[in-house]
């Protein structure tokens, strides 16, 4: 089922409107709020996109590979959270410029342990809870050793670690928890640190779209001069994200 809602605070000055595509909810990076969408990527595409002259028409997939079908056949012409891997390559364009960093983290029941340092090698006898489609860095997404349990979006992997069903899971902390609180067992989880890699999230544009090249290297340069700005700043400040810097004000 495809859920479609027109994306509010639309620039007058548009004369196109480009169709975006998302996923499952993964707040708070992009989720469905009501009759609209929210989350820092569906923020940051609609400033970036209003300042280049276009509007919005948000439309949500049930899962990332769904949201990348359309890419490929053209039903969708950007996705404003989705990093590079050499297959996405072939079905669109990417900015250069990550607008966010996401962690991809090891995830484990709060009555259970996991000594991790950073090597894979520890998860060898464990099961691992994946989501079907998405990328975890090419040192996971590459190796043989782990033994995954493919699940079909992030709530079925987070009642499958809750179930037993595997040893741990591996998604964006901020995502897991906030959904676990959703469902009322925020403290069920704890995060194992140090994060197993961070994803540089972009946006991509389909090849099926006309002037795709020319879209994504104006789309990429607006992205860099936007992060500098104190209208990000407010963005990530919005959807619960730290500054990593404060911004001086020159006289």
């Amino acid at each position: 089922m495809l859920w479609i809602f027109p994306a509010l605070a639309q620039s007058e000055k548009s004369d196109e409107v480009l169709r975006l595509i998302v996923a499952e909810d993964f707040p708070p990076f992009y989720y469905r709020d009501g009759d609209d969408f929210r989350g820092i990527s569906i923020d940051v595409a609609r400033a970036v996109l209003n300042r280049l002259g276009y509007s919005i028409h948000v439309t949500q997939a049930p899962s990332i590979p769904v949201a990348i079908a359309d890419l490929e056949t053209g039903r969708a012409d950007l996705e404003p959270n989705l990093s590079a891997t050499r297959e996405r390559m072939r079905s669109a364009y990417f900015t250069k410029t990550p607008h966010i960093h996401e962690s991809q983290d090891l995830i484990i029941r709060a009555d259970t342990t996991l000594n991790f340092n950073g090597d894979l090698k520890i998860l060898d006898d464990l099961l691992v809870g994946v989501i079907s489609g998405w990328t975890y860095g090419p040192e996971f997404d590459g190796t043989e050793i782990i033994q995954r349990v493919f699940v079909r979006d992030s709530y079925q992997q987070l009642r499958g670690l809750l179930a037993g069903n595997y040893d741990v899971a591996i998604h964006n902390r901020e995502s897991f928890l906030f959904q676990a609180r959703e469902l009322g067992v925020g403290q069920a989880f704890k995060v194992v640190s140090p994060s197993v890699y961070h994803l540089p999230v972009t946006m991509a544009v389909s090849k099926r779209y006309s002037n795709a090249r020319e879209l994504v290297e104006r789309l990429d340069a607006e992205i860099k001069r936007f992060i500098d700005t104190a209208e990000y700043d407010q963005i990530l400040l919005d959807n619960g994200f730290r500054l990593a810097t404060p911004r001086v004000s020159l006289p």
